[in-house]
């Protein structure tokens, strides 16, 4: 699951400036795109979240910041009802 953002950065003059798009993987926290436009651009975050998807994402989290986001075993759901 990613998420995206889409920042504006001063440029070397004033007036002129860029847009910084980044995508991050939300469970293993790694860019996984990013480009610098001199505008923004649907197309452009179309492509670039396009590539995102299809690339293959690093995966860095360990068990225990996994176990949190495990679902209880269903004995233990049944206990509860």
């Amino acid at each position: 699951m990613f998420t995206w953002d889409i920042a504006k950065a001063a440029g070397p003059r004033k007036g002129i400036g860029y847009h910084a798009y980044v995508i991050i993987d939300i469970f293993s926290r790694y860019i996984v795109g990013h480009t610098v436009e001199p505008a923004e651009s649907a197309e452009r975050a179309e492509e670039l979240i396009r590539e995102a998807i299809e690339r293959p994402t690093p995966r860095s989290a360990t068990s225990a910041r996994w176990a949190a986001l495990r679902p209880p075993s269903i004995d233990v759901t049944r206990g509860a009802l």
